[in-house]
């Protein structure tokens, strides 16, 4: 314990770290990260409260997707060809095409790089894979969390509540981590092992985002799960809270606001109620 204390949690958290409210809400609170009671106080404060609830028989979408879209393919840019939805792919095609590979003078074409993502409102939505020559390719319709909901109620789906959520993700157990309590990921075997485990399916077979840039709804939209991090943590604590099953990111989403794609994850699911 005192070795994984000295190598783990010997720093503090400091104001200049703290990132904006609008990205990253805290309460103003300062704890003592450098002992195990003020990491346990910490976590206890972050998280939801151990409570019982019912949760019915549930259809859970085993891969959450960006907010507001629906998958159609992938599309290679190696060949500019698309495999999946063509009827509606081919609409904007040629949109896309004039996005990814625009005229390039020859100065240009040494810096240009394929953007990470391509966002055209109530048209399309394209997630570049990373380490790949590939794009995810989802239509896009321009919701608010509401408008969002009544559009999956249509077709017979909804979210997760909050409860659902922490149950389907947890895997039905009380870990504070889905994959175990392994947190410090080094470059080697056994970081490889951890890693894969928190990337691949938990015991339900759900998988995850664990790239902490986006919150994942629920139905309460004062009670995303997940959390949006735009600067690394002091603490291992703090990096990695986030991926906890229990964790609550204080972050509430206005009526009003329009649910970004590279904000926002969002998972269907069929509940069998009685």
């Amino acid at each position: 314990m005192e070795s994984l204390e000295k190598n783990t949690f010997k720093t503090t958290l400091t104001n200049e770290v703290i990132d904006s409210a609008t990205e990253w809400v805290e309460p103003e609170t300062s704890y003592d990260l450098t002992s195990l009671e003020g990491i346990s106080e910490y976590i206890n404060q972050q998280t939801t409260d151990l409570r019982k609830v019912k949760i019915p028989a549930m259809f859970v979408q085993k891969y959450a997707l960006p907010a507001c879209t629906e998958f159609l393919g992938i599309f290679d840019t190696v060949t500019g060809t698309f495999e999946g939805e063509i009827e509606q792919f081919v609409s904007f095609e040629n949109q896309i095409c004039e996005k990814l590979f625009p005229t390039l003078s020859a100065a240009e074409s040494l810096s240009w790089t394929f953007p990470q993502s391509l966002l055209e409102k109530n048209k399309f939505y394209l997630e570049f894979l990373p380490e790949s020559d590939y794009y995810f390719v989802y239509s896009h319709s321009d919701y608010t969390h509401d408008e969002l909901a009544l559009s999956l109620k249509r077709t017979g789906f909804g979210l997760l509540s909050e409860d659902q959520w922490e149950f389907a993700v947890g895997a039905g157990t009380r870990r504070l981590f889905r994959w175990g309590n392994e947190l410090l990921i080094q470059e080697n075997e056994s970081g490889r092992q951890i890693k894969s485990k928190m990337d691949g399916g938990n015991m339900f077979g759900l998988v995850v985002d664990t790239q902490k840039s986006r919150y994942e709804l629920t139905t309460d939209p004062t009670a995303s799960k997940l959390g949006k991090q735009t600067s690394p943590r002091n603490t291992l604590i703090e990096e990695m809270l986030p991926l906890s099953t229990y964790f609550s990111p204080n972050h509430a989403i206005l009526p009003e606001q329009k649910l970004n794609p590279t904000d926002y994850l969002y998972r269907k699911v069929i509940r069998i109620e009685n």
